[in-house]
């Protein structure tokens, strides 16, 4: 994979096309050796590790990317955008979801007025990062539902006692849901234990199942601390979850991509946006940065 590159495409908020690309250049270093470049003395470091520039054109109106980002009945004035794609060498990434996250959107995410929009990945990337393992069409045959729109249900509110919510799930699966999730608010809390209520959860689905010829799905919340991820995944699946759910945005995009690639667990995974709002909502949510 020598010298392999992958590409991000950022959408820059600037005056000129002279300063949107001293914007692009800034992502370039920062996003990489993060380091005064003129001091660089490296000819590897200066051509090869620093984030290149391939391309900066003006935003037209009928761009792709006109509107990402952008919050409902708002219209920007494309004249004010461009659009970079900077390509990075693939070492830079570790090969990891975590260091690879760092470089599309690492310090520059600190910055106003820069938008990632596009990523292409490369053929080593690919091997890496290879997606859902299942995705849509596997889910449908998984809980048997071909056409129609799939049904998601919930158990909730938080503070119900575990026997309710398994008492939800056998209701839920009755009526006809093709998954069960727990709410991502409720976790490991003395009134809803986690072992306790997984269990519960996962024999009430397959009884109803089985009972009622049905193949609905029930995901364990497995959102926690450190490797309590990997440890209460792993107890779902024992006890009979047959999906996952998972918030990236509070336990970190490495132990989603863990899950993922886990060849014990090999189960479906929700991805839920708890704590993900203020990094695709500028301007309308976020945490103050002293917080």
């Amino acid at each position: 994979m020598k010298d392999e590159r992958f590409i991000v495409t950022y959408r820059i908020e600037a005056s000129s096309y002279e300063e949107a690309k001293a914007i692009a250049w800034a992502v370039q270093v920062e996003q990489t050796i993060e380091f005064p470049y003129e001091f660089v003395t490296d000819p590897y470091i200066k051509g090869t590790v620093t984030g290149r520039l391939e391309s900066l054109e003006p935003m037209g109106a009928d761009s792709t990317y006109a509107n990402v980002g952008v919050m409902p009945n708002v219209t920007i004035n494309p004249s004010h955008y461009y659009v970079a794609r900077i390509s990075y060498l693939v070492d830079t990434t570790a090969l990891e979801a975590t260091q690879f996250l760092n470089v599309v959107f690492g310090n520059s995410s600190l910055q106003p007025h820069i938008w990632v929009v596009d990523i292409e990945l490369c053929p080593t990337l690919y091997d890496v990062f290879k997606g859902p393992r299942f995705g849509l069409q596997g889910l449908r045959q998984l809980v048997e539902t071909p056409t129609r729109p799939m049904i998601q249900a919930v158990v909730k509110p938080m503070g119900t006692p575990n026997e309710e919510l398994a008492r939800m799930c056998g209701a839920y699966t009755r009526g006809g849901a093709d998954v069960i999730k727990d709410d991502h608010g409720i976790s490991n809390q003395s009134f809803s234990q986690y072992k306790d209520r997984v269990k519960r959860c996962a024999a009430m689905v397959q009884e109803m199942n089985a009972a009622h010829g049905t193949h609905t799905l029930y995901a364990a919340n497995v959102s926690g601390d450190g490797t309590d991820v990997l440890e209460r995944a792993y107890f779902a699946k024992e006890v009979g979850a047959t999906a996952l759910m998972v918030a990236a945005g509070l336990v970190g995009f490495g132990w989603l991509h863990k899950l993922a690639t886990d060849e014990k667990l090999r189960l479906p995974i929700i991805h839920h946006p708890a704590y993900s709002g203020g990094f695709v909502s500028p301007g309308t949510s976020g945490i103050a940065d002293y917080l």
